[in-house]
């Protein structure tokens, strides 16, 4: 018979321009650690792809995204040093 694959989303609210809310894989998740620990891990992966799981394709953001990847980094920066309770 079929096997069934249990995988855990996540519902999460995007930072940047406009509202947006979405589930996400697992998978496709990391944890935010600041724009310095991801350039590091993007970085990284380009120098050991065999170390990430993830093409490094996925790392890269696009010049057109460039913008408003940076206002959502900025605003997670911010949202970041609070608690959670001010979250």
């Amino acid at each position: 018979e079929g096997s069934t694959k249990i995988s855990t989303a996540y519902h999460v609210q995007f930072f940047g321009t406009g509202t947006e809310r979405s589930w996400v894989n697992e998978s496709s998740v990391m944890e935010f650690r600041g724009r310095e620990q991801f350039i590091d891990i993007v970085q990284y992966g380009l120098e050991d792809p065999f170390t990430y799981c993830r093409p490094v394709g996925d790392f890269k953001i696009s010049n057109t995204w460039l913008p408003s990847w940076n206002m959502a980094v900025a605003e997670a920066e911010r949202a970041a040093a609070l608690s959670s309770v001010a979250r």
